[in-house]
């Protein structure tokens, strides 16, 4: 049993605050200095219950504890007192000689053990001596060392065990031992067995799991499917799975060997899941299942909206009825469905034709751009270049408030709903939708957008600004040397468009990172292109280019260049440069360095762009590593890691480099050298 309680511990992702509470708790029991003698992990199906369960059984293991462990299920409940034989099943040959005669008699009775017949219950004994008789055979075991109830799933033990164990609790008095359970419960509510009343003054501890988040969900899926999604994709699934590990990881095999699914599309809900849900929807009324998809397709739903689309009368009997069977819920006046898994279960069972009508009401009583456009597009089912438009110009605002995920599925729309004869607006789309897309870190979705516009769009702005977003995915996720060949042939396909080919000059002195002569004659160009009169931002990017590419090459620092690229400088500008925090760093200017970095990010993240998150990490962990602050530095460089993956960009080496520096200078060096 050790085994796999050590194996629950070791594949634990996310849980770290929790494991650590559950460490405490059953050493503190060892050592006499308990706030209380019970534990209780509570949480929602899925939630990751037993693996902590099973962590504090390791933990009580390798701290010299007895570790009795007993996993009830349904179809055990009625079974009278197989719990306690589950309990006890491993010390019963030593320790029934020790009991007294007659409570040795009563327990193998109880438990059927006795090669007697068994007498027809009650006549197998008074409960109350069954329970004296178990309360004795548990203070013996504690006697010798440390004791540790460990149960899971508590509610399904069966009556005359539960009965026991709570006449066991109220008599362990102040002896070492513990009671460690499971409960599933959607909210938190009053300890099994009576626990918080068993121990004057020690009401049970409380463990309630909440959901893991993105980034442990990222880690749950590399460890245990070797598998690493989008961010887009990967945000889709926590949303989907409610962040539930069980649930996520059944949705993600459903992925594993298929084409992923497009911003907006449906994402496949394993039978498993599916068939339950399915099963309880099926139970609700016709007029209750039209509401459930109205909900689902709205993603939530007013109740003023149902009543105008449903008669107040209908919404309201139909409302109830889902909020009866716990698949609708209520919060203010909004209906929501209770779980995102039941919104995308309700969806996907209607067939194309309810879809459409669905989408079709909702678009008729909603009044937001973004919402009324899509519910427009989804109820129709060709080109059509006024929802086209709409649909752009709704992306479009998504894009300004900084929703790319949202922008990038209207967009996907726009381009469908496109008639055939207005390539122009198709590519203009593509492109867009290209953009979005890469502000949300989704390169791999991207680069074949950007390929096909490469491959048919004549010269001029559209292809320009196509090969300046495609060298950006190169240098992320291929060579610098790629990046830089997209851009050295598309300098030649914009003539006469000055802004543009100063954009590509500043990106090959970024790109160029293996030829500095180079580079630097790139950022004079840029420069040049930039000095009279063009856009400040760019402007100021490629004077801190021009600035550290001669510094790279060994020439004299010429800070007035930094200087005067930080005085024209937007604020908030969409082009903002680390070159500042890099040579802040050299100068051991740390605080200056780390305030750039963070102001970048978090204005990345405030516009929804997460296409340099991994970059922006990976130099603020560089920071914190030579301020000699590691805790931070190993974090910064490990989230660096999974934003970097979650890119495209697999190899994630800078990242890695920061944590095996790190590794090293904190005297890790089995870590370092393995992270190496």
């Amino acid at each position: 049993m050790t085994d796999v309680g050590t194996s629950a511990v070791e594949g634990l992702v996310g849980r770290q605050a929790e494991l650590t509470g559950v460490q405490r708790f059953v050493h503190a029991l060892s050592e006499g200095r308990a706030a209380s003698h019970a534990l209780l992990i509570a949480g929602p199906a899925g939630i990751g219950k037993t693996s902590l369960w099973l962590s504090a059984a390791a933990s009580a293991e390798q701290a010299g504890y007895r570790v009795l462990r007993a996993r009830p299920s349904d179809t055990e409940a009625t079974f009278a007192y197989a719990a306690l034989l589950d309990l006890l099943r491993d010390e019963l040959g030593a320790l029934l000689p020790r009991l007294p005669g007659q409570q040795r008699t009563t327990l193998q009775r109880a438990l059927g053990l006795s090669e007697e017949a068994a007498p027809p219950a009650p006549a197998t004994g008074d409960p109350q001596l069954v329970q004296a008789a178990a309360a004795n055979a548990f203070l013996l075991l504690a006697s010798e060392r440390p004791l540790l109830v460990a149960i899971d799933d508590a509610p399904w033990l069966d009556q005359p065990s539960a009965a026991a164990l709570q006449f066991i609790a109220r008599r362990v008095g102040g002896r070492p031992v513990g009671f460690v359970l499971t409960q599933r419960a959607e909210e938190d509510g009053p300890a099994p067995l009576g626990l918080d009343n068993a121990f004057p003054g020690r009401p049970a501890e409380r463990l309630w799991l909440e959901p893991l988040s993105p980034g442990a969900l990222h880690r749950l899926l590399g460890e245990r499917l070797e598998m690493t999604l989008p961010r887009p994709l990967l945000i889709r699934l926590h949303e989907l799975s409610g962040g539930v590990p069980f649930h996520a990881l059944e949705i993600a095999r459903a992925l594993k060997g298929k084409p992923l699914p497009a911003a907006g599309t449906t994402m496949p809900i394993p039978a498993s899941l599916r068939g339950l849900l399915a099963a309880r929807a099926r139970q609700l009324p016709d007029t209750a299942r039209e509401l459930l998809l109205l909900v689902a397709a709205a993603g939530g739903l007013e109740m003023q909206a149902a009543r105008s689309l449903l008669g107040q009368a209908t919404a309201d009997s139909a409302a109830g009825q889902g909020l009866d069977e716990a698949l609708l819920a209520l919060d203010g006046s909004r209906l929501r469905a209770a779980h995102p898994l039941v919104a995308s279960t309700v969806y996907e069972l209607a067939n194309p034709r309810q879809r459409r009508a669905a989408h079709e009401q909702l678009g008729g009583v909603t009044v937001e751009l973004e919402a009324r456009a899509r519910h427009r597009a989804l109820a129709s089912t060709g080109p059509d270049a006024e929802i086209a438009a709409e649909l752009e110009e709704a992306g479009r605002r998504a894009r300004e408030r900084g929703a790319p995920e949202v922008a990038a599925e209207l967009l996907r729309l726009a381009g469908e709903r496109t008639p055939a004869d207005e390539p122009e607006s198709r590519d203009r789309r593509t492109l867009a939708l290209a953009e979005a897309l890469h502000g949300a870190a989704d390169l791999q979705a991207a680069q074949p957008l950007l390929d096909e516009l490469i491959r048919r769009v004549p010269p001029g702005r559209l292809l320009g600004r196509a090969r300046i977003l495609r060298s950006e995915v190169c240098w992320y996720t291929t060579t610098s040397a790629e990046a830089v060949a997209q851009l050295e042939d598309g300098l030649g396909e914009v003539e006469g468009e000055p802004d543009l080919q100063a954009q590509m000059h500043y990106r090959l002195a970024v790109f160029y990172d293996y030829d500095i002569a180079r580079a630097l004659e790139h950022a004079r160009r840029a420069v040049a292109l930039l000095d009279d009169g063009g856009d400040p931002a760019s402007l100021a990017s490629s004077l801190m280019q021009l600035f550290v590419g001669e510094v790279w090459l060994g020439l004299p620092p010429r800070p007035e260049l930094l200087e005067r690229a930080l005085a024209i400088e937007p604020p908030d500008t969409g082009e903002a440069n680390t070159i500042p925090g890099i040579w802040w760093l050299a100068l051991d200017r740390t605080e200056d360095a780390r305030d750039r970095f963070r102001a970048m990010l978090e204005r990345d993240r405030r516009r929804g762009d997460l296409s340099n998150e991994a970059d922006l990490l990976t130099k603020l962990a560089e920071t914190e590593a030579l301020a000699d602050r590691f805790t931070d530095a190993r974090e910064l460089a490990d989230a660096a890691t999974a934003a970097a993956r979650q890119q495209g960009y697999e190899a994630a080496d800078p990242a890695r480099r920061i944590r095996a520096l790190v590794d090293a200078y904190e005297g890790r060096l089995a870590q370092a050298r393995e992270v190496a």
